[in-house]
């Protein structure tokens, strides 16, 4: 199987805050290009140690550990989801067997229009340092988030705070997510836990996860494994972003594959940038590199993008 490394170069968040023109410069054009080309880039993020993830993963799993009944305490039905705890149940269409999840929004206060749907965030008190050390995880997955927005933009030739005004105050999400155990009969087969797609949101930003699994789908290099024990983060093209760039960024398609008939217990840490539900989203640029914008979908609010346009989960290969 060929590496990621083949597919991806890595770039570091701090060169597009550089005195040097040539290293900001760079960082816009390789992210611009390989979201244009792949729908992924990888990024160091130095504020964002191993020691974070790992303690990440671990406040999680301790979170996980909870019996059902006292975790459901944390489910917030006014959210449809959102914030809090959720258990999701199994899924044909994406093909998942177990998962559950916890979510954190950010503590600015939201606009009128975002309170309904993403209330304030509550936090298990059964977990020493579940709230001190996921907002600190918030905070620099949200500062990577930003900085990458804004690369976006200028390399579409655009303000640089075109992406980020419609994020702000909005709905971003920072997610725990439990993949639970999951046999297989026979030890040498491979078996997908969730299947191919896409996220509907900006970007994501992923972690490799507290064991191997996370799967990328490259043009030309199929699909590429993410090292567990690296630092830095995974940014995945979204289909809003997709859209509102016209169609020039790709949406990058991803999975969860367990080899070899791997029975794991899986803890991943995702954040998604989300505009706040009043937001209209419309094509940004008519044409890029002389190609005309390829999205045929008319002008409309986040929450209506999210919850009445059918998206296309499964990516054909």
């Amino acid at each position: 199987m060929r590496s990621l490394n083949q597919a991806l170069s890595s770039l570091c968040l701090e060169d597009f805050a550089s005195q040097s023109n040539t290293k900001r410069t760079c960082f816009i054009d390789h992210l611009g290009n390989s979201l244009e080309k792949f729908g992924f880039v990888k990024i160091k993020v130095p504020s964002l140690k191993t020691k974070h993830l790992k303690k990440g993963y671990k406040i999680a799993r301790l979170f996980f550990n909870l019996s059902h009944e006292r975790k459901m305490n944390y489910y917030r039905a006014e959210s449809m989801g959102l914030t809090g705890y959720l258990k999701v149940p199994n899924n044909q269409d994406y093909n998942f067997v177990d998962l559950e999840m916890w979510m954190t929004k950010s503590d600015q206060p939201p606009v009128a229009a975002s309170l309904k749907m993403y209330p304030n965030n509550g936090w298990p008190q059964e977990v020493l340092e579940f709230q001190t050390h996921t907002k600190l995880l918030y905070r620099l997955f949200e500062n990577c988030a930003k900085v990458c927005l804004k690369a976006c933009a200028f390399y579409l030739g655009l303000k640089e705070n075109v992406f980020t005004d419609k994020v702000k105050q909005g709905g971003s999400i920072l997610r725990y997510l439990h993949y639970l155990p999951s046999l297989t009969a026979d030890k040498h087969k491979d078996k997908i836990i969730l299947d191919e797609h896409e996220d509907v949101t900006l970007i994501s930003l992923f972690t490799a996860g507290s064991t191997p699994g996370l799967e990328i789908k490259i043009d030309g290099f199929g699909w590429l494994p993410i090292s567990h024990d690296k630092d830095g983060v995974i940014l995945a093209g979204a289909d809003m972003l997709k859209f509102l760039s016209g169609g020039v960024f790709k949406g990058g398609a991803h999975r969860v594959c367990f080899r070899n008939g791997a029975v794991q217990d899986r803890v991943t840490i995702i954040y998604s940038s989300l505009p706040r539900p009043e937001v209209v989203l419309e094509p940004l640029i008519s044409s890029f590199k002389g190609k005309s914008s390829q999205i045929f979908i008319p002008s409309m609010s986040t929450a209506d993008y999210m919850y009445k346009v059918p998206h296309p989960r499964k990516v054909s290969s």
